[in-house]
């Protein structure tokens, strides 16, 4: 079975221009938006990042589009958005302790309890990924073959790599839309 993850894409904020191409300015601004709902009978307020980029108009000329509010519907859904970004965290971090554990009950792994507790997330996959290499017990095990060993530790690392993107980057709101 082959599985493929949906990755967060990087959207780059600085753009270098071409050699030899005009200078046109450019102005960027990030702005925050606080957004308030109830939740469980409580007022909350929950911030909303927008990133808006001015239209060149020529050598050393910018035009900054109208700031406009956020409409509820696109409020609401990056607030839903922002909501399954804290599930995917959650959810990591009890992979991650749960690899932890596993690896702690593997007596014939070479790291003491003290190194395997001080290890990242990515650390602790590529012990797990050296282990399954190496181990021939169980690469006698039908379901373990190199290729599925393989496909598991790559996709081990892409979900990790998404989630320090998710825990560590900040999730914007493009305005307008159509600007680049």
């Amino acid at each position: 079975m082959k599985y493929t993850l949906l990755s967060p894409i990087k959207i780059p904020i600085k753009q270098v221009r071409p050699k030899g191409a005009p200078f046109q300015a450019a102005f960027e601004a990030n702005l925050q938006d606080v957004y308030v709902l109830k939740e469980h009978g409580l007022e909350v307020k929950k911030p909303i990042n927008t990133f808006y980029k001015s239209i060149p108009m020529g050598s050393h000329q910018a035009h900054f589009p109208k700031i406009i509010q956020l409409t509820e519907e696109v409020a609401e859904a990056y607030l839903k958005f922002q909501s399954i970004i804290g599930h995917c965290i959650t959810n990591s971090e009890a992979i991650n302790n749960q690899l932890r554990d596993l690896l702690l009950s593997i007596r014939e792994l070479n790291h003491s309890k003290e190194e395997i507790m001080k290890m990242d997330f990515m650390k602790l996959r590529d012990v797990f990924s050296d282990f399954l290499k190496s181990y021939t017990a169980i690469q006698n095990e039908p379901n373990f073959s190199k290729d599925q060993i393989k496909a598991l530790t790559r996709i081990m690392n892409q979900f990790i790599t998404d989630r320090n993107i998710y825990t560590h980057c900040v999730l914007r709101i493009q305005r307008p839309e159509d600007i680049l």
